[in-house]
């Protein structure tokens, strides 16, 4: 099926179905918007990790410095 036949089915929709329609598709629209959101720590955030992951990790890190 194609877009336009899925707009012309959703246009013969009553209204009520319509919405129902609308409120799927722009709650898939959020869930992408969000999947594809960058996220970033804050300065505590940031903080509080840097210890940990420079502790676990300094036999790499004193690699990567040669």
């Amino acid at each position: 099926m194609s877009a336009s036949e899925i707009i012309a089915e959703i246009q013969r929709l009553p209204l009520r179905e319509q919405e129902v329609v609308f409120d799927f598709l722009q709650q898939r629209e959020a869930a992408q918007r969000s999947k594809q959101a960058v996220r970033y720590a804050d300065d505590a955030a940031f903080d509080k990790a840097l210890g940990r992951v420079l502790t676990n990790n300094a036999d790499l890190f004193r690699k990567l410095a040669k």
